[in-house]
């Protein structure tokens, strides 16, 4: 079928412009600026004998990790400081840098560098806020969010100007952003399992995306996009904010701040978080009691500290498990092993948590031997 000459769409003989914005580096691109920031914390936290290739969730804590205990008790810098800490495996650490420095660029040509840390920081955070809404008592580190953002800004700058772009361009563009997306959410699910921070850094950097990108002439309501893309990026951050701000609504919730997080240990998939009122070598004696009483086997949750100069085992627990009298009962003759085999014979607290980390029961385990107990 033959289409007329004068029933196709006009085609610009110019590509999108770049963005002319001031640099308010002094000429350095900002995507050179946060990876130097990010090599210099990692060769400073190297240089003072870090284990940065290795950490340990104390060393995340001490270095400006993103722990919701200690976020949302007044440390609201964490939320920002986290995204700057790139520490893990060297491949990891060296996937993140070069997604950044490869995606980074082109959206900071499209935006300015301004815009450009403004959607790197909003979806970094938002990433941040996923990752507490998803799991509590995490920790998080690393700009995955970040990076996450500046793809969805880049998915969004070429949807804003699909008029523009030849539609086999624009798939294959939108088709390499998928793959580089499912890439990630594939290796923070293998590492981490949680892939709430790509999601919301994702959802952020998208919005933001809306609000900063530049398009051709011809689009009539430009400044109706963007004001609707502030109000619902926004939005979107105050909500996610709140949603995270909302699991510690508890001032007794998980490890207080006024409490020092030295380790953690896992157990076959239980994970044990203790205090610095404990030593490695008692809490790995907790460690193997809790195997041999078979609760290793599931994804507990185990929090060792002391409360007012006791002995207090806390665990997360799901909803309503903290009123059947009889896994209660269970429950306190663990401890009740615990306190006898570990803690010589001192009494414990047994502190039931619920997935916010809201304090839903607490109870005092004596370890008296009854009639009949086997330990």
């Amino acid at each position: 079928m033959m289409v007329d000459e004068n029933d196709r769409e006009p085609v610009p003989e110019k590509p999108a412009p770049a963005s002319t914005s001031r640099n308010f580096l002094g000429g350095v691109p900002a995507t050179y600026f946060l990876i130097g920031i990010n090599l210099a914390v990692l060769g400073f936290a190297y240089y003072r004998g870090a284990a940065v290739f290795e950490p340990t969730s104390a060393l995340l804590v001490k270095w400006g990790a993103n722990y919701g205990p200690r976020t949302f008790n007044g440390e609201y810098w964490r939320l920002v400081t986290s995204l700057f800490i790139q520490f893990g495996p060297v491949w990891f650490v060296a996937l993140n840098l070069y997604v950044l420095w490869t995606i980074g660029k082109d959206v900071e040509r499209i935006v300015g560098s301004f815009r450009f840390l403004c959607i790197y920081l909003f979806a970094g955070v938002g990433g941040n806020l996923g990752k507490l809404v998803w799991n509590p008592a995490g920790y998080s580190v690393g700009g995955v969010g970040g990076i996450m953002g500046i793809i969805g800004a880049l998915g969004a700058y070429f949807v804003c100007n699909r008029r523009w772009i030849p539609a086999q361009a624009m798939k294959a563009q939108l088709m390499n952003l998928m793959y580089c997306i499912l890439l990630n959410l594939a290796l923070n699910a293998t590492i981490s399992g949680n892939v709430s921070g790509i999601l919301g850094g994702l959802l952020i950097g998208t919005l933001a995306g809306f609000a900063f990108v530049k398009v051709l002439p011809g689009e009539n309501y430009w400044k109706v996009r963007q004001t609707l893309g502030v109000i619902l990026l926004a939005l979107a951050l105050s909500l996610g904010f709140r949603a995270a701000e909302a699991g510690y609504a508890s001032p007794v919730a998980a490890l207080s701040p006024k409490d020092e997080v030295r380790d953690e240990i896992t157990v076959d998939k239980a994970q044990i978080q203790y205090s610095s009122d404990y030593t490695l070598e008692t809490v790995q004696r907790f460690g193997k009691e809790f195997e041999k009483a078979g609760y290793s086997q599931y994804p507990w949750t185990v929090l060792l500290r002391k409360t007012n100069g006791k002995i207090a085992i806390g665990l997360i627990v799901k909803e309503g498990v903290w009123d059947k009298k009889d896994m209660v009962e269970e429950l306190e003759g663990v401890c009740r092993r615990m306190a006898i085999k570990v803690f010589e014979g001192k009494n414990v607290e047994l502190q039931l948590f619920n997935k916010s980390l809201e304090l839903k029961k607490t109870i005092e385990v004596k370890p008296k031997m009854e009639p009949g107990m086997v330990i």
